[in-house]
């Protein structure tokens, strides 16, 4: 299955990316995720959630829980040589938070 692509810019509204992670990886959705710095720090200011560095697994888990184990793989913004960089990655669909969603409206009903 192709994964969604996830990006977190840092606008306010943290808590609607946080969410979509969260339900899609309870769907069993595999997802790469991109998380600007400063969208770690509205996640620490918004949700006083902490955010110690997003590229370790229970890193992940510790920011957006459990059903994110094995379903979740995290990107810097800076890594341009990252494959979700490319154009020509084959994604299932993409959001950028919490300005663009392009996902199925099952998804947004469960958030």
């Amino acid at each position: 299955m192709k994964p969604y692509v996830i990006a977190m810019t840092g606008a306010s509204g943290a808590l609607y990316g946080v969410r979509l992670v969260q339900v899609m990886a309870e769907m069993g959705f595999s997802i790469e995720l991109i998380v600007s710095e400063p969208a770690k720090l509205v996640i620490r200011e918004e949700l006083q959630i902490p955010v110690r560095g997003l590229s370790r697994e229970d890193s992940l888990i510790e920011v957006f829980g459990p059903a994110v184990k094995g379903r979740v793989k995290s990107h810097s913004p800076k890594d341009f040589t990252a494959a979700v960089a490319s154009g020509s990655y084959p994604t299932a669909n993409w959001s950028w938070s919490p300005v663009r969603h392009r996902f199925p409206r099952s998804i947004w009903k469960t958030c």
